[in-house]
């Protein structure tokens, strides 16, 4: 069995909100794996699993991504791509195909759109 969780839960077994002998149980092998916003390098990788072969990603859309701090992790990721992948009418998909909000540094984000993004944007 695998799982997975974002809870403390030797907190959660001070507290009494989990049990000792369950979390034995399920704690045979323990994997502590960073956040996706800690990871950065792996989000291309994991947009090629889960984006359709017949779309791309235009400058924007991967600028957009990849400054995203992915508060739901790989699950958040996944649902944008397919949402994205959806929603896109041909087979480039941008920012606003996403459906996140853009991060604090949405100046330098707007500074790598190219022109042809920004021409799309507007039509």
């Amino acid at each position: 069995m695998i799982s997975a969780t974002n809870e403390n839960l030797t907190e959660a077994i001070k507290k009494g909100n989990f049990r000792e002998d369950l979390y034995y149980r399920l704690n045979v092998i323990e994997l502590d794996l960073p956040a996706l916003n800690q990871r950065k390098e792996d989000i291309n990788e994991l947009i090629s699993l889960f984006m359709n072969n017949d779309k791309i990603l235009s400058k924007g859309a991967e600028s957009l991504i990849q400054n995203y701090d992915w508060p739901g992790n790989v699950r958040e990721l996944q649902n944008v791509i397919q949402r994205a992948c959806l929603l896109c009418g041909d087979n480039e998909i941008q920012p606003e195909h996403l459906g996140i909000k853009r991060s604090k540094n949405s100046r330098s984000e707007i500074a790598e759109y190219t022109k042809s993004d920004i021409k799309k944007a507007l039509e």
